[in-house]
């Protein structure tokens, strides 16, 4: 996500952008994950010109169903391996 705010090195020429970011595994579903990182804010309304928030997105994989195509040709093949053996 773009942030929202002005976004500039800090008086000692160190940016510490991302100090604050991380990415976990869903405990309930192997497909998706978690992230967490800073993102710049607007500060209006605020004393501050800009403050720093966090963006949370989920990410997930979608796992297409194997089609009967597919499952025909694998069963062709392990047929035509078995047969190969014996």
């Amino acid at each position: 996500k773009n942030g929202h705010g002005a976004y500039s090195i800090v008086s000692n020429s160190r940016n510490r952008w991302g100090d604050f970011s991380a990415i976990s595994l869903d405990p309930n579903d192997p497909y998706s994950f978690w992230i967490s990182g800073e993102v710049a804010i607007d500060g209006t309304g605020t004393s501050f010109s800009n403050v720093w928030g966090t963006q949370i997105a989920q990410v997930e994989f979608v796992t297409p169903e194997p089609s009967a195509i597919l499952l025909a040709a694998i069963g062709l093949i392990g047929l035509a391996l078995k047969r190969r053996r014996a």
